[in-house]
């Protein structure tokens, strides 16, 4: 009778922690090292394991302890602490659970300090209503179709962002649990295992099947676990880093896929160079990219081997933000994904850093106004902050393309050496471990001339929205010979969002001899500017190298205060190479008939992309090469008497 009652008492309490779902109990253990068994089929989704997790206690365990684990659509067939069987609790209602407890037998008690092994087999089931697209490991047979794409050969592989390895193997499915790994996946052959960090070996089994053994001593949170297989071949490389490594790199590909493997490979050793000088040396062991089809996203950062969907394979934007990952997301990981815009926010500025760096800022500008644009776009139908964003919107405009802006923004306030000394500051800080916001603002204010940011990272981070403004100016003859008196009115309207952004703004006057940019603070929401100034400008423009995420209240403003180009540009595509489609940017200083058209490498016109006037301004047209044999084509722009050719690539 003893014994049951002790055991309701365990089971209550049990109940009673997962019922208020506390955060506590997933702390309670400091994983430090995590030891993966998988049995999967080459034929079916089927999957089994066993988990084994070398831990310290981080509190005195004991009977009355329970102990927090994630796991959904699996069945938990057994536990054990310390090699001796212990109970399991599920959170209720079921089906299907997300997190259990496990309790430490009857006899033990860990002092905390003390490490710890918690042992857990398991076998994935599915359970009826099951959320959509929350698989966590996917299964294809060859031709079979998901998200409008077929699969060319039967494969399987996993993705887990956000709270999604709880799918295929139990853990603390929690940004901030990172332990190194080590990961054995058995498989009937003949297929390619690929996972995080090494192979360190192949086992040929009794029974026919061959377990691959990986091992990843670096940190890793579980959402950046990964393994793949399918008739994958690997086209390595070496690249050379500044620390003196020789890092391997690779490609993974199917035989159809097999000539990308140069281009791929090549355009990784670039980035890893341009990246390495930015952000510090890489900080893995090894890199890769494994295309994959049917796959739901553009790309997935995950540690040491980033999949790619197949038809992003060689775009430049999305290899640049998933390597970016590995410094940003990867070494330093959000704390919680309240923070999640310090993983996206970072590497989509990455895709432009890199674009700066390989065609120059006009380009990075495009890439900047795009992003922009898409922010714009969403934000008209819905508005949150970048920090704790609502959980629909995790993956949001606003945390790629306004996260991107906000670090572009703070460049431009601390200037680009403190802005890069700061970065490789924030990343040598928490390397290998976790960072929030306040990290981050932490570091900016030790390493530059700003001893305090919050009204930054209020105003961007913590709150929505951007600044709208209204700008009115007035030039007259002042009464010293030779001077003008300047007036310059700026006004901010915006609503659902901070009453005032501070920031320092510019406007530069276009006179005779030159320009001359005036900088000055702006912390009000109506405010006047006086000076005096020797010439009259013909031009006045705010912000004229484009620093501040804004908008104008009317077209009006912007053409009056924003300016017009002052000469036809063709500006090169992007992205390219390309695959399906690329966008071409061009400016015209004032109403002209335009020409834009798209020719073959014999000279053959393929595609008119403008025929006709064009008022003054900056100019985009999209060239949809669906249809078209892959190779180089060229963009010809004819425009009174101007002619301008750029080079462009299609791979499909």
């Amino acid at each position: 009778m003893k014994r049951i009652t002790v055991f309701l008492l365990l089971l209550l309490l049990a109940v009673i922690q997962l019922a208020a779902a506390s955060y506590d109990v997933f702390r309670y253990i400091d994983i430090l090292h995590t030891d993966l068994h998988i049995n999967v089929s080459s034929h079916s989704s089927a999957l089994d394991g066993e988990v084994h997790f070398s831990a310290v206690a981080v509190q005195d365990l004991n009977e009355e302890t329970s102990i927090g684990m994630h796991a959904y659509r699996l069945h938990i067939d057994s536990a054990a602490v310390n090699g001796e069987r212990a109970e399991v609790y599920y959170h209720l209602p079921i089906p299907p659970p997300e997190f259990f407890v496990i309790v430490l037998p009857e006899t033990m008690s860990i002092p905390e300090g003390d490490t710890i092994t918690v042992s857990i087999w398991y076998t994935r089931i599915d359970y009826p209503d099951m959320e959509e697209d929350r698989d966590g490991y996917y299964f294809f047979k060859k031709d079979e179709s998901r998200w409008g794409q077929t699969a060319l050969e039967t494969i399987g592989y996993t993705m887990s962002q956000p709270r999604d390895a709880r799918a295929w193997f139990p853990t603390v499915d929690k940004p901030w649990n990172k332990s190194t790994l080590s990961m054995h996946i058995t498989i009937d052959p003949p297929v390619n295992v690929i996972a995080n960090g090494e192979l360190l070996d192949t086992v040929d089994n009794p029974v026919g099947s061959v377990t691959y053994i990986y091992d990843h001593q670096y940190p890793i949170a579980p959402y950046l676990f990964a393994f793949n297989f399918g008739p994958f071949e690997e086209y390595g490389d070496v690249y050379n880093s500044i620390d003196g490594r020789d890092i391997p790199i690779a490609s993974y590909l199917i035989d159809d896929d097999a000539t990308w493997a140069e281009q791929a490979n090549a355009m990784m050793k670039d980035m890893l160079g341009v990246f390495e000088e930015m952000f510090g040396p890489y900080p893995f062991e090894r890199y890769g990219m494994i295309a994959i089809q049917p796959f739901k996203f553009a790309g997935m950062e995950h540690q040491t081997i980033s999949t790619m969907n197949r038809t992003h394979f060689l775009n430049e934007r999305v290899v640049a933000h998933e390597l970016a990952h590995h410094w940003w997301g990867n070494l330093v990981t959000c704390e919680d994904w309240k923070n999640i815009w310090l993983n996206e926010g970072f590497a989509s500025y990455a895709e432009a850093l890199y674009t700066e760096v390989k065609y120059g800022i006009p380009q990075r500008d495009i890439v900047m106004k795009r992003f922009a644009d898409r922010y714009f776009t969403e934000d008209s139908q819905t508005r949150y902050p970048i920090y704790d964003p609502p959980d629909e919107y995790l993956f949001g405009r606003a945390i790629y393309q306004k996260g991107a802006w906000v670090l572009h923004m703070l460049r431009n306030i601390v200037g680009d050496d403190s802005f890069f000394t700061a970065l490789r500051g924030y990343a040598d800080q928490y390397a290998y471990s976790t960072a929030v916001t306040d990290d981050l603002q932490h570091v900016f204010e030790q390493q530059t001339d700003i001893d305090n940011l919050d009204w930054f990272f209020s105003q961007w981070v913590y709150q929505a929205g951007y600044p709208v403004y209204q700008i009115d100016s007035e030039v007259t003859e002042a009464e010293n010979q030779g001077m003008y008196d300047i007036s310059l009115a700026l006004r901010q309207i915006q609503t659902n969002a901070p009453e005032v952004f501070q920031a320092p703004v510019e406007f530069l006057l276009r006179h005779e001899q030159g320009d001359t940019v005036f900088t000055f603070w702006n912390d009000q929401r109506e405010q006047n500017y006086l000076f005096s100034f020797e010439s009259k400008p013909d031009t006045i423009i705010f912000d004229p190298d484009n620093k501040i995420l804004k908008k104008f209240d009317d077209a009006s403003s912007v053409e009056k205060m924003a300016g017009l180009p002052d000469r036809i540009t063709l500006y090169q595509n992007y992205p390219n190479p390309f695959n399906a489609t690329t966008v071409i940017e061009y400016a015209v200083p004032e109403a002209m008939s335009i020409r834009l058209r798209v020719i073959d490498a014999l000279g053959r016109e393929v595609k008119i992309l403008v025929d006709g006037l064009q008022q003054a301004g900056v100019h985009t047209a999209n060239f949809d090469a669906s249809g078209y044999a892959s190779g180089i084509y060229f963009i010809v722009m004819e425009a009174g008497g101007f002619s301008k050719v750029r080079k462009m690539t299609y791979i499909r």
